[in-house]
């Protein structure tokens, strides 16, 4: 789709200016494109780390979730739990939720180049460890 592509390559150039408010734009017009995209799932999962340094957790829950509701197979999956997990952690104080989403990548995605380190984050976030 040359339309996402062009919204996906402006946001590229805005986020080379750190212009966060073009950023945003850009990649939501590459996710009103529509699932047929290519490039929805990445702007979707940029969009979650935009909101998320802009502290808008909850815009950034949505576009992640939106995600893993949409792509179930995409190899940036275990990416988007691990971003999920951090927004319920660091950016809402809710670590029960994010031990939930650490966990989910240890059982569904096993070989995920990360996975040390969620494990790691397991050990510090499960009861009686904290």
């Amino acid at each position: 789709n040359k339309k996402a592509l062009d919204y996906y390559i402006d946001a590229i150039k805005a986020d080379m200016a750190h212009d966060n408010a073009r950023i945003v734009s850009s990649l939501e017009r590459v996710v009103a494109e529509g699932a047929g995209s290519s490039l929805r799932p990445r702007a979707l999962y940029r969009l979650g780390g935009v909101y998320a340094q802009q502290k808008n957790y909850e815009k950034a829950l949505d576009r992640l979730q939106q995600f893993a509701g949409d792509y179930s197979d995409h190899h940036l999956r275990p990416d988007v739990h691990r971003a999920i997990a951090r927004v319920y952690e660091y950016g809402l104080g809710r670590t029960d939720l994010a031990l939930k989403e650490y966990q989910t990548i240890l059982i569904k995605h096993p070989s995920y180049i990360f996975i040390d380190e969620v494990r790691m984050d397991i050990t510090r976030l499960e009861p009686g460890e904290r």
